[in-house]
């Protein structure tokens, strides 16, 4: 395989002492001085927005266990083959560590994982891996593996976008997972322009499968090509899709995805080690640009212009194929933001674009609900008529008919109208 080509961890390690995977996966290298540590290593700073990155791990590498005491606490046991153990020299930093992960990816949205685009290939990768979150290690558990909480692990639900092209070097994927995040924030990324050269930045991802590394002390080398740039980030196979930051203020600047050769055979050793290069030499890493994908880059633009009738904007937006369920933060998708603002047009498009009607944000919300606390009667029958559901309720369990004001003489239809739908339908 070639070494322009950033795989994460397709094949077996065993092949290490074959000396060929260096040839077979995913590329990466040492520039200059190791910068690897440990999560716990690293300043506060970086540990925070360490807590929204994650490992992709193939559920059977998994091993589920429940307290003998309380069968609520559940902890996912990895597969413990490690480096050492697939003909990585004895001697090498991680060497007892475990290695279940395949690639690495960040949180961006309340259910939205970001990786490369080699990574998520299909609907087998979707079907056959799960992304978790906190895979890594103490100074207690740091040569013994971990045990991960059961709610720190999601499965994919939908690859939402996968671009992978040799000739463009574009290489990115977008995930929806099969719940929501609650318990750590969405990382803050680029949606306009580029990153400076030489700009200082740092990685946090999964080298070689192992647990979380945080790798700073590198640089932007090379900036002008339009889908990605060059560094000299210290970076492995298992890395691929890991978050790379600005260090300056930890905004996320793209995806790690190829790169210069990870290992070199040491025959006087028979084992490989880390190949070591001096930070101006050897290819460096391909960081594909976070502006690239276009669901993170106009999403904002899009969920605002929808809040503001901008119909010529979400129109473009549908037809460069946006992914039309794009949520910001609070959870709210482009046709909630428009039943908000009563912008019936902009709503018809977005139903005719087949947009979920019945979603609901982070409190439990759906584009109904929104459109009868306007009191926008015009909206409630668009929605009701489009197949939104009267019967649903938000996080306190009122429906969107608790939410009128009987008093309310524009609620009234309103009113009429939910008791309606809600009504049992007859024979």
């Amino acid at each position: 395989m070639s070494t322009f080509i950033k795989r994460g961890l397709s094949l077996s390690l065993s092949v290490l002492s074959t000396g060929t995977l260096a040839q077979a996966t995913s590329q990466k290298v040492v520039y200059g001085v190791d910068n690897r540590v440990e999560v716990y290593e690293a300043p506060a700073s970086f540990q925070k927005v360490a807590a929204s990155t994650a490992a992709m791990i193939p559920i059977g590498k998994l091993t589920l266990k429940v307290s003998e005491t309380d069968s609520n606490v559940r902890t996912y046991t990895a597969k413990q083959d490690s480096l050492k153990e697939n003909g990585i020299c004895e001697d090498d930093r991680y060497a007892n560590q475990p290695t279940p992960a395949m690639c690495s990816g960040f949180l961006v949205g309340p259910d939205l994982i970001v990786t490369a685009g080699h990574c998520a290939r299909g609907y087998r990768t979707c079907e056959d891996n799960t992304w978790v979150f906190g895979f890594d290690v103490d100074q207690a558990t740091a040569s013994s593996g971990v045990n991960i909480p059961a709610e720190n692990v999601y499965r994919c639900k939908k690859i939402v976008n996968q671009i992978l092209n040799g000739m463009s070097g574009n290489d990115h994927a977008l995930i929806q997972l099969d719940r929501v995040v609650s318990d750590r924030a969405p990382l803050k990324f680029r949606t306009e322009g580029k990153i400076a050269d030489n700009t200082p930045i740092v990685v946090m991802g999964h080298p070689m499968g192992l647990p979380t590394k945080i790798a700073d002390g590198a640089n932007v080398r090379t900036n002008v090509h339009p889908h990605y740039f060059v560094a000299n980030l210290d970076t492995f196979g298992g890395n691929s899709g890991s978050a790379v930051f600005n260090t300056d203020d930890l905004v996320v600047e793209g995806i790690l995805v190829r790169g210069e050769t990870d290992y070199v055979y040491n025959p006087s050793k028979m084992c490989q080690e880390v190949n070591v290069c001096k930070d101006d030499n050897c290819r460096g890493e391909d960081v594909t640009r976070i502006t690239d994908i276009i669901e993170l880059a106009q999403g904002e633009k899009v969920l605002n212009a929808a809040a503001a009738g901008d119909l010529a904007t979400v129109k473009s937006y549908l037809d460069a194929k946006g992914w039309i369920e794009m949520r910001n933060n609070n959870g709210e998708t482009i046709l909630m933001k428009a039943a908000q603002a009563q912008l019936t047009e902009v709503a018809e498009m977005l139903i005719a674009q087949t947009a979920e009607v019945n979603a609901k944000d982070l409190v439990g919300e759906t584009s109904l609900m929104k459109a009868v606390r306007k009191s926008n009667t015009a909206m409630v029958e668009l929605l009701l008529a489009s197949g939104a559901d009267a019967n649903l309720t938000n996080a306190k369990g009122i429906n969107a008919l608790g939410m009128t004001k009987w008093f309310n003489l524009k609620q009234r239809k309103i009113r009429k109208l939910l008791k309606a739908a809600m009504a049992p339908k007859k024979g």
